[in-house]
């Protein structure tokens, strides 16, 4: 069984409003619901304490992600800030999983932002 998550980059422009910062990525979960679990608690069949429960899709969210993701059945939709991913406490996990974790906030830092709280991921899981 497989199962697919769907992200989305935000920043927040100097209005306040939150926009797309890049192309949509579809990260394939093959066998393997580590990225799942981490997450948002998605398939989480190793109990691994996850960075956040699903939140819903932000009411503020871009409207490439409300389009992208009314495309799909997706499910346990979420989003995080930079700010949550940095704060999360690696040390009660493995290794391997917080080289995910640096995977996605190393592609968050790249976009530049001053603030980690004005950069996210939006996100749902397929699958």
């Amino acid at each position: 069984m497989d199962c697919d998550i769907h992200t989305m980059m935000e920043v927040k422009n100097k209005h306040g409003w939150w926009i797309n910062a890049g192309d949509p990525e579809i990260i394939r979960c093959y066998g393997t619901f580590s990225t799942c679990a981490i997450l948002a608690n998605v398939r989480n069949y190793d109990e691994i304490p996850p960075v956040s429960e699903p939140k819903g899709i932000p009411d503020d969210c871009c409207t490439e992600f409300t389009s992208w993701s009314e495309t799909y059945c997706g499910h346990s939709h979420s989003h995080i800030t930079l700010k949550e991913l940095k704060d999360y406490d690696k040390s009660q996990v493995v290794c391997e999983y917080c080289l995910i974790l640096n995977e996605i906030i190393d592609k968050l830092e790249a976009i530049g932002m001053k603030n980690d709280e004005d950069i996210r991921i939006v996100f749902f899981f397929n699958g």
